[in-house]
């Protein structure tokens, strides 16, 4: 394929190839000076550009809250098997996960429970294949502190049929947004409902 060469003085294949090519079976036939010959066999396959794909573009989790695993960027193309390094944003250097966290090398998927606070950070993901072409995208993370329940009126008396200002009992704060509020029994074990009206 263009961009390759074939040397007749040694036999040897090389250059960087520019066009595909899908699995070709080559003939190389070995000729002395005497014109006696032997041929034998190969195959060549040239794949196309490895690629790196952003699946998830940005996350925000809470801390020791546990979360389905997640490939922020896959790879594509190329020759596979892939190796997945995780890299600061600027691709300058290697990066870790905050602590809890761990980032597979051969699938790129992020997993377990952080266990520390982190704010928006912006991570590269660098894809290689086995002929060491790579390729790289990048997402963001987020990690929140614990949801924080806070009560904000201990006790509140009203008397029927009478209009009152609304009022919010227990406050919500950390965690991450939009926070959702569900009224439960004193034992927390079964939804409750406020009286009618």
């Amino acid at each position: 394929p263009a961009g390759m060469t074939f040397n007749t003085a040694a036999g040897e294949v090389s250059g960087t190839p520019t066009a595909t090519l899908p699995n070709t079976t080559y003939t190389v036939r070995v000729g002395d000076v005497n014109t006696a010959t032997a041929t034998a066999t190969f195959q060549l396959i040239v794949h196309g550009p490895i690629a790196a794909t952003t699946d998830v573009a940005s996350t925000a989790l809470t801390i020791n809250t546990a979360y389905t695993a997640f490939t922020p960027v896959t790879g594509s193309g190329g020759t596979a098997p892939y190796a997945y390094t995780l890299r600061d944003a600027g691709n300058t250097a290697d990066a870790t996960l905050p602590a809890g966290m761990s980032f597979n090398t051969s699938t790129g998927e992020i997993s377990g429970t952080p266990t520390a606070t982190l704010a928006a950070t912006t991570y590269t993901v660098r894809i290689a294949d086995v002929n060491a072409a790579t390729a790289t995208a990048t997402f963001a993370l987020t990690l929140n502190t614990t949801v924080v329940a806070s009560q904000a009126a201990a006790s509140t008396t009203l008397t029927i049929s009478t209009s009152f200002t609304a009022f919010t009992p227990v406050t919500g704060t950390g965690g991450t947004s939009p926070l959702t509020y569900t009224l439960r029994n004193a034992g927390n074990t079964a939804d409750a409902t406020l009286p009618t009206g």
